[in-house]
């Protein structure tokens, strides 16, 4: 037996994929498998069995985005996750939870501008299929900090306010936006975000109100 599976490639379109009922079956199987060994702390087992649910049937989307969990718990090489998350945005065009997390491994490889570069789609995929999902903010503070790491304080500073419109009071973005802040000779700027951070919770920004805010 097969049916229809809707799979979206732009804001307007979709076309159909047949997929066989079995095989969609085996692929919500082995992909329940992979979330009960990543929630034993068995991580390779985890990626062989998703791995396997991704390769019966492409297009589940959950299997995509275990596979991601699974793998971003392990230390090595990540090249084969890479070469799944583009199948999956291949599948599922503008997917911005998808772009993200494949923006996240280059990021973690410190290829900082093909992050920015992925980043950056998934904010404007973000734009058409709404900012209500709870991980958007974090495809602006990451492309934050990769600005930050590339000495782009200024963009930096702009991805970290949108961040915390989003998501407002989070330390840690809090943190970093004082850090460009104070990159672009805006010490009371950058002391009141620490501030504000340190009353969030944050321990780290202690550290820089005692170093540079007194």
């Amino acid at each position: 037996m097969c049916f229809l599976s809707l799979v979206q490639v732009s804001f307007a379109q979709e076309v159909e994929i047949e997929v066989d009922a079995e095989d969609r079956e085996k692929a919500i199987r082995l992909t329940d498998q992979g979330i009960s060994q990543i929630e034993r702390g068995n991580y390779p087992a985890a990626i062989r069995d998703i791995e396997d649910a991704i390769s019966i049937d492409s297009t589940f989307h959950p299997a995509y985005i275990n596979l991601y969990s699974a793998y971003i718990n392990t230390q090595g090489d990540k090249s084969n996750l890479i070469k799944l998350l583009e199948k999956g945005n291949r599948v599922f065009r503008e997917d911005d939870e998808l772009t993200y997390y494949l923006g996240y491994v280059y990021y973690e490889k410190n290829e900082l501008e093909k992050a920015i570069e992925l980043f950056s789609e998934a904010i404007r995929y973000s734009k058409i299929n709404g900012e209500d999902f709870p991980l958007v903010y974090a495809y602006h503070f990451n492309r934050g900090n990769a600005h930050l790491k590339l000495a782009r304080y200024q963009k930096a500073v702009e991805d970290f306010s949108y961040a915390l419109k989003l998501n407002p009071d989070h330390p840690d973005i809090l943190v970093n936006k004082g850090i460009s802040h104070y990159r672009l000779d805006q010490k009371s700027q950058a002391c009141r975000d620490w501030r504000k951070s340190v009353e969030e919770g944050s321990d780290t920004a202690t550290k820089y109100i005692n170093q540079f805010c007194r």
